[in-house]
């Protein structure tokens, strides 16, 4: 993949300047895992990204991928296991199967204010009890 191509498909998906900032680092990774035949899939799933949440839980996918490659362990990907849909990552260990779903959680607009809050309080907390 090139430069050019991944910040079109950044846009496509509704991202912005922080999101096209990071768009070397991630080319690096992608041009990583795209030359494991394993991960066709996940990149096209990437390329085909239309909404910011689709595009960033493809993005926590391809992170993930190219972190285990890193350390020379391709990952299954779209593992199936006799029921409909599929699991994201497949993982061979010492004949045993491990499966791996990837969630991107989002956050309300109001929990950071209120971890905020906690660890103010967490503090004040700990100094009195000194």
């Amino acid at each position: 993949m090139k430069l050019d191509e991944l910040k079109v498909i950044i846009k496509a998906a509704g991202g912005g300047e922080n999101a096209l900032a990071y768009a070397e680092a991630l080319l690096v990774k992608i041009n990583h895992i795209e030359s494991e035949k394993q991960y066709a899939t996940l990149l096209g799933q990437l390329r085909n990204a239309k909404e910011q949440g689709d595009f960033r839980g493809r993005v926590l996918e391809v992170n993930f991928a190219d972190c285990f490659l890193r350390k020379g362990i391709v990952l299954e990907y779209g593992v199936k296991q006799g029921m409909s849909g599929d699991i994201d990552f497949g993982w061979n260990i010492d004949g045993h199967k491990a499966h791996i779903e990837m969630k991107l959680l989002g956050q309300d607009k109001g929990e950071p204010e209120l971890l905020s809050d906690l660890a103010i309080l967490k503090r004040k907390l700990s100094v009195n009890r000194t």
